[in-house]
């Protein structure tokens, strides 16, 4: 993330999912057999993604997010740790 703040790039974005671990040969393509459901980590609470990205805004992303896996409790909690206290 730092060198991506370094580029001058207008806008850095940081979004992970919830998975542990995407095999190499899982493809997303219906109907292909490592087409699948992927299992969901069981240590990425919604506070603890927040802390993850209160660290790449502090490193320089502009826009944030989730991806697969992060429900709308990790956005409130990502939008709570950036409301001014």
């Amino acid at each position: 993330m730092t060198i991506l703040a370094k580029s001058e790039l207008k806008y850095i974005c940081g979004y992970a999912n919830a998975f542990p671990r995407v095999p190499e040969d899982w493809l997303l393509d219906g109907g292909k057999a490592t087409d699948g459901p992927l299992q969901l980590r069981d240590d990425l609470s919604p506070e603890v993604y927040s802390k993850f990205v209160g660290q790449w805004i502090n490193q320089g992303a502009t826009l944030v997010g989730g991806c697969c896996g992060t429900l709308p409790s990790h956005i409130a909690a990502i939008a709570a740790s950036l409301r001014p206290r």
